[in-house]
C-alpha cells in the first residue's frame, strides 16, 4: 500500500525536476540572443564617432590596425554587451558589413588616432567658431568666416621642407653660384658672397613655404629631387649646344643654377596633383630611363676609350630624364594598386639584383658593350619581377622595405663568404706542371652573390608578413555612387579636411554639433 501512495509522488517529482532544468536552459539562450551594441567613439577624447574615407586618409589609417579595405561610405564602431567591438562599414549602395574586433584591436587602431590627433595639435592651427550640422547631411554652414587660410592637408612637416632647402642651397646652389661669379669677376671675396647668398635666398624660400602652409610631401620630394637633375640638365643642354664643357666654366655653372632652381619650381607644379607616394614612384621613373639612357650610350661608345658623352647623347640623356617625370605618375596610379614609399625602395632592390645577374651572366672577361647590355636588360628585368611579385601584391612600409634591402645585401655578402667561390684558380696553360696563370671566378661569385640575394629576400619577405595591397583608393565621385552614398562621402571629406570633430547636440535631438578647429 505505501509503495502505490509513492508512486504519483515520484511522478510529480520527476516532471517538475525535468521542468525547471528545461528552464534553466532555455533562459540562458533567450538572453545571449539580446545582445546590445552601444556606439563607440574611435578616439580617447570621445569626439570622433566615424571614420570616412578621406578621414582615413587623412589619418593615415593602414593595415592591420585599419580592417576596411576597399570602397566603403563610412564606419561605425560599437561596442557587444557579449564582450568585443563590432565595426559596422557601410559600402557603396548601402550594404552593411560587419568586422568584428577584440578589445587588443580596438586599442592599437584608437592608439593610432589619437597619435594622429595629437601631431595635428601639435601643427600651426587657425580657430574657426563652431557650426550646427543636421543630421540629414545638410552642409555645414559657418557662422562667421574664418581668422586665418588654413594649411594645406597633407602639408609637408617644417623640418623637412627646412631640411631640403638647406641642403639645396649648401650642396647645389651655392657651389654653383660661386663658381659663376669667380669666373665672371676676380675679386676673390664675390664667391663668398653669392654662396653664402645662395644659402640664405634658399632658406628664405623654404621659410615662406613653411609660413604659407600650401606645400604637400609630394611637392618637397619632387621639387628637391628636380632640382639637382635640373642643374644637371642645364649643364647638358649647353653643353649639347656647344658651349662650354667644363662644369667649373662661369657659362655652364650659371647654367645649371638656373636649371636647379628651374627643376625645384618644376617639381612643385609636378607634384600639386600627387601624394608622396606617388611622387616617390615618379622620381624612380625619371632615375630609370636616366640609368637606361646612360648604359645605351655606354654600350654604342668607343670600346678602347672611357665612356665619352657626346654632344648629342647629352640631350638625349636630359630628354630620358624628363620623359622619367612625364611617365612616372601614370606608372604609380597603373594597375588599381596603391603605391606606397616602401614599394619604390622594393623596386629599387629588385633593380640592383637584376643589374647584379646580368654582370653574372656575362662575366668579368665581357666586352663594355656586352656589359652595358646586360646591365640594361638585368635592371629592367628587375624592376619588372620586383612590380610583379611585390609592389603590385603587397603594401611595404619603409621599416619593411629597408628590412628587404638589408637582406638582399646581407645575402649577397653571405655567399662570398662561402669557401672556394670567389677565390681565383691557378692554371697550367702549358701543361709542363708549372703555375703560370690564375684566373678568377668573378663569373661564379656574382652568381652566388645573386642567388643569395634573391634568397634572403624571400625568406625576409615571408618573415615579415606584409599585407596585401589594398587598391587604389576611390576617390570622391570617381566610382559614380549612389546619391546618399555621395553625399555622405563628400560630406566626411570636408570633415576630414577641416579637422571638425562631430559631436551630439544635447539643445537639438536630431542634430549634431561639429567642433570646427582646424588642425593643420
Amino acid at each position: 500500500m505505501r509503495s502505490r501512495s509513492c508512486a504519483p509522488l515520484a511522478v510529480l517529482l520527476i516532471v517538475a525536476t525535468a521542468t525547471a532544468a528545461a528552464a534553466s536552459v532555455a533562459a540562458p539562450r533567450t538572453t545571449a540572443a539580446q545582445v546590445v551594441e552601444t556606439p563607440q567613439p574611435f578616439d580617447s577624447a570621445g569626439r570622433l564617432t566615424r571614420i570616412t574615407p578621406a578621414a582615413a586618409d587623412s589619418i593615415g589609417l593602414q593595415p592591420p590596425a585599419w580592417p576596411v579595405s576597399g570602397a566603403f561610405v563610412v564606419a561605425r564602431l560599437y561596442r557587444q554587451s557579449s564582450g568585443g567591438y563590432v565595426l559596422i562599414v557601410e559600402r557603396p549602395g548601402g550594404a552593411l558589413e560587419r568586422l568584428p574586433m577584440l578589445d587588443e584591436s580596438v586599442a592599437a587602431l584608437r592608439g593610432t588616432i589619437d597619435r594622429s590627433q595629437r601631431a595635428r595639435a601639435a601643427a600651426p592651427t587657425a580657430a574657426t567658431p563652431a557650426v550646427v550640422v543636421a543630421a540629414d547631411s545638410a552642409p555645414a554652414v559657418p557662422r562667421a568666416p574664418a581668422a586665418a587660410s588654413p594649411r594645406r592637408p597633407g602639408a609637408a612637416p617644417v623640418g623637412e621642407v627646412m631640411g631640403s632647402q638647406a641642403l639645396l642651397g649648401g650642396l647645389l646652389y651655392g657651389p654653383l653660384a660661386a663658381t659663376a661669379v669667380n669666373a665672371l669677376t676676380s675679386d676673390p671675396t664675390l664667391p663668398y658672397v653669392a654662396y653664402l647668398a645662395a644659402i640664405g635666398g634658399s632658406v628664405l624660400v623654404g621659410n615662406r613655404l613653411v609660413a604659407a602652409g600650401r606645400l604637400t610631401r609630394a611637392q618637397n620630394t619632387l621639387s628637391t629631387h628636380m632640382a639637382v637633375h635640373g642643374a644637371a640638365a642645364g649643364a647638358a643642354l649647353v653643353y649639347a649646344a656647344g658651349g662650354e664643357s667644363r662644369l667649373e666654366a662661369g657659362g655652364t655653372s650659371l647654367a645649371a643654377l638656373l636649371g636647379g632652381v628651374g627643376g625645384s619650381a618644376a617639381g612643385m607644379l609636378l607634384g600639386r596633383s600627387l601624394d608622396q607616394s606617388e611622387a616617390a614612384a615618379t622620381a624612380f621613373v625619371a632615375d630609370l630611363t636616366l640609368l637606361d639612357g646612360y648604359l645605351l650610350v655606354s654600350a654604342g661608345s668607343d670600346p678602347d676609350r672611357d665612356v665619352e658623352v657626346t654632344r648629342r647623347a647629352a640631350g638625349s640623356l636630359v630628354a630620358a630624364t624628363a620623359a622619367g617625370y612625364a611617365l612616372g605618375p601614370s606608372f604609380a596610379r597603373g594597375g588599381g594598386r596603391a603605391v606606397t614609399d616602401g614599394d619604390v625602395v622594393v623596386l629599387a632592390v629588385g633593380t640592383g639584383i637584376g643589374m647584379l645577374g646580368g654582370l653574372a651572366v656575362v662575366g668579368d672577361d665581357a666586352s663594355r658593350r656586352r656589359t652595358s647590355y646586360a646591365l640594361l636588360a638585368g635592371a629592367n628585368l628587375g624592376v619588372t619581377a620586383a612590380d610583379l611579385v611585390f609592389a603590385r601584391r603587397f603594401d611595404y612600409k619603409l621599416r619593411e622595405a629597408g628590412l628587404l634591402a638589408a637582406a638582399a645585401g646581407a645575402g649577397a655578402l653571405a655567399m662570398l663568404r662561402i669557401p672556394g667561390v670567389s677565390d681565383s684558380e691557378e692554371r697550367d696553360r702549358n701543361g709542363d706542371g708549372v703555375i703560370d696563370a690564375q684566373e678568377s671566378n668573378e663569373h661564379r661569385a656574382l652568381a652566388f652573390a645573386t642567388a643569395g640575394s634573391i634568397g634572403t629576400v624571400l625568406l625576409m619577405h615571408r618573415a615579415l608578413r606584409v599585407a596585401r595591397d589594398r587598391g587604389r583608393p576611390t576617390r570622391v565621385g570617381s566610382a559614380a555612387p549612389s546619391p546618399p552614398a555621395r553625399r555622405e562621402s563628400e560630406r566626411g571629406r570636408a570633415l576630414a579636411l577641416t579637422g571638425l570633430s562631430v559631436l551630439p547636440d544635447a539643445a537639438a535631438p536630431g542634430r549634431v554639433r561639429v567642433a570646427a578647429r582646424l588642425a593643420f
